[in-house]
């Protein structure tokens, strides 16, 4: 049949999902007989849960996969709409029964049933069984291609209680949170936001105490990257490069940056929901950490100026590490300091694509992004992401 497409992706998932549903009635049977006191009878249905869910997913996957097939020809689906105004006799028929003209129903099917039905006809029937004149107008204004009748409506409803019931379920049993013992936290960008501002002052005025007279443009330039090591490198270098008569050292800038270190403080803060985030967690009996590139120099007086050092069970900076993200280095010490085995049952929540879910993904970890851009599709892949810190508190934090 050359003609034809067949949706075996939507046929196969639909019978996953009735093999599942099958045996999800069977249990529901199978688990309110009880043989006495001593029943065991139970327990071949409880060992079948996974496989119950199981099927459903798969189900689940393949229709996914189908639905990634479908592509919508808009062009030809708006021609053959704005052909076809028969698409219009429901709204007719039911604005006739609301202004009360009896016979709008038969009207309707002796002219639309084995026949097609132009605009003129319509509009004739609109004329002789509408008396409302707003609502003849209303009427008139109509296009097949904009009539949804009462579809939106019910899509909402329906979302609305699919929502309700996924509230119910992630609760219970299938609650995430119930396989997760600890959640580490990437800082700069993450748990604080303003670093940015508070670098670029900071390497701003270590080149003006060294004279080394970096533009604005190019300390941003410098401070685009993610670890100090690298720009402090970078700008001695660059400086040298122009300047060979007048070398400095990275122990030179170094010096310089320990004495203006904490004078800019006052452009960092803590991100939106960041303590009560943290809060939840512990509440719940979750440990926390902070896995950085930030180094031991500046980061446990900020965490002091906030006030939240007692928050985290662990730290991992800069200086505890080889290798910064997105090498999972760090990330693995923060799980070996905590004496966690299983990576899958900890959650490590960055604001970078690729530093935090590169080094989370690798490891096996759960990985949250937080962040109110897009991600980019051919990025590594977060299990989840969120516009800031609350959904992670409430999602993990039970």
């Amino acid at each position: 049949m050359p003609h034809k497409i067949n949706p075996w992706f939507f046929e196969v998932g639909q019978g996953y999902f009735e093999q599942s549903s099958q045996e999800i009635d069977g249990a529901a049977n199978g688990l309110i007989p009880s043989a006495f006191e001593r029943d065991l009878t139970d327990h071949p249905w409880e060992r079948a849960y996974g496989e119950m869910l199981g099927k459903s997913l798969v189900g689940l996957s393949y229709i996914s996969e189908g639905l990634d097939t479908l592509r919508v020809d808009d062009e030809t689906a708006l021609r053959e709409l704005q052909a076809t105004p028969e698409i219009l006799s429901e709204a007719v028929q039911i604005a006739g029964r609301i202004a009360g003209a009896p016979n709008i129903y038969m009207t309707i099917k002796h002219v639309t049933r084995g026949r097609r039905l132009d605009r003129d006809t319509l509009s004739k029937i609109i004329e002789e069984n509408i008396p409302d004149e707003e609502l003849k107008q209303k009427l008139r204004d109509l296009k097949p291609e904009d009539y949804t009748g009462k579809a939106g409506e019910i899509a909402e409803r329906t979302v609305r209680k699919y929502k309700k019931l996924r509230s119910k379920v992630e609760k219970g049993v299938l609650d995430e949170a119930n396989g997760v013992d600890a959640v580490l936290f990437d800082f700069d960008g993450t748990l604080q936001v303003g670093e940015k501002e508070e670098l670029h002052a900071r390497l701003a005025e270590i080149s003006d105490r060294m004279g080394m007279g970096f533009s604005p443009e190019e300390i941003a330039e410098f401070g685009d990257r993610s670890d100090y090591r690298e720009m402090k490198q970078l700008m001695v270098n660059r400086y040298n490069l122009q300047h060979p008569e007048a070398q400095v050292t990275e122990d030179q800038f170094q010096e310089v940056n320990n004495q203006v270190s904490g004078t800019f403080d006052d452009r960092l803060r803590l991100a939106d929901g960041a303590v009560e985030t943290l809060e939840a967690l512990r509440a719940a009996g979750k440990k926390t950490g902070i896995i950085t590139t930030r180094g031991s120099n500046s980061l446990p007086r900020i965490l002091n100026n906030y006030g939240i050092t007692d928050l985290f069970d662990v730290i991992v900076n800069r200086d505890d590490v080889a290798r910064r993200k997105p090498h999972p280095e760090p990330v693995a010490i923060g799980l070996e300091k905590l004496g966690i085995s299983e990576p899958e049952r900890v959650v490590f929540v960055g604001d970078n694509q690729v530093d935090d879910v590169i080094a989370g993904n690798a490891l096996g970890v759960k990985t949250v992004i937080v962040s109110s851009e897009p991600l980019d599709p051919r990025g590594a892949n977060p299990t989840h992401h969120y516009d800031s810190l609350r959904p992670v508190g409430k999602r993990f934090g039970r």
